[in-house]
């Protein structure tokens, strides 16, 4: 059975685009609350540590509380640190990382 299609987040989440115009909060909101299972595909998606990466967190927190589970694909490594700090990826963790880019990039 194929799992659900993957969402492509492209741009950049900086000091200028923060809430609405961050492109994964954008994302996020958009998703369907009655799914249970997402697929982020962020290989065209960059987050700069901060307030942006913080709203990055937040945008995934609210859809773990909701019961999804979330697989990403090819995050950046900022983003996996900024889950790792929010404690989003201790089991038994709903988030499933693929493909985690390095720092380099």
């Amino acid at each position: 059975m194929e799992g659900p299609r993957p969402i492509r987040v492209f741009g950049e989440a900086s000091d200028e685009a923060t809430g609405n115009t961050n492109p994964l909060v954008a994302a996020v909101e958009r998703l369907n609350p009655s799914q249970n299972e997402f697929v982020l595909d962020l290989e065209e998606f960059e987050v700069d540590d901060g307030y942006p990466l913080t709203q990055c967190v937040n945008a995934v927190r609210e859809l773990l509380v909701r019961g999804a589970r979330l697989t990403i694909r090819r995050p950046p490594h900022v983003l996996v640190d900024g889950l790792t700090r929010a404690g989003l990826l201790l089991p038994p963790s709903h988030v499933l990382l693929e493909e985690v880019r390095s720092r380099s990039s």
